[in-house]
């Protein structure tokens, strides 16, 4: 207040005049500090109404992340479970493919068997009397070829026969061929062996 009075008094302002600014400059300083203190107050409640605000915001992500835990952990041991139920049941599966093997390889087998035992017999005419194609077959091998066996075994061998399927005798076509297959390779080599004995006399 020295320096203002100093300049009041140089510019040769009155006692009056210059208590009138004092007053003046005294209130404006007065306001400036109260309109201070209220901000300060202000920003001190804001502050404190977005703790409140992140603590509760905190307080369901903590709550959210616990949920998540609990379900991460649940998951983890339905994995564990998972992994020891695969590692028991590994030896079974292993046997399993190796029985599949086994079981393939024998199919394998026996169709090669039944391909190897197969007989096809050209020219026999459809429509002959004599019954059903295995009889007729079963004529023809013990009169045609003259296999040294008795009806009964002929016909006994004999595991399945008819006649071609893809080819019907129509227009005047040759017969279709009758496949047969037989129980043992040894019975169709036997017939095969006297069929082309036959041919060749």
């Amino acid at each position: 207040m020295q320096d203002l009075e100093g300049g009041f008094l140089q510019q040769g302002r009155s006692p009056q005049v210059q208590g009138l600014v004092e007053e003046s400059l005294n209130q404006s300083i007065a306001g400036m500090i109260r309109a201070l203190v209220l901000e300060v107050r202000g920003g001190f409640e804001i502050s404190h109404s977005n703790q409140k605000e992140i603590r509760d915001l905190c307080k369901v992500l903590g709550q959210r992340f616990d949920d998540l835990a609990e379900k991460t952990t649940a998951l983890e041991v339905e994995v564990s479970g998972l992994r020891r139920a695969m590692e028991e049941n590994r030896g079974a599966i292993q046997d399993l493919k190796m029985e599949e093997d086994r079981v393939q390889l024998k199919l394998q087998l026996m169709e090669n068997n039944l391909r190897r035992n197969n007989l096809r017999f050209l020219n026999v005419p459809e429509g002959l009397k004599g019954g059903d194609v295995k009889g007729l077959l079963v004529r023809l091998i013990k009169q045609g070829v003259q296999v040294d066996d008795t009806k009964e075994d002929i016909a006994r061998d004999i595991q399945r026969v008819h006649r071609d399927p893809f080819r019907k005798n129509t227009n005047g076509d040759k017969p279709r061929k009758i496949l047969v297959c037989f129980h043992m390779y040894a019975i169709k080599k036997c017939i095969l062996a006297a069929a082309l004995k036959k041919k060749s006399h």
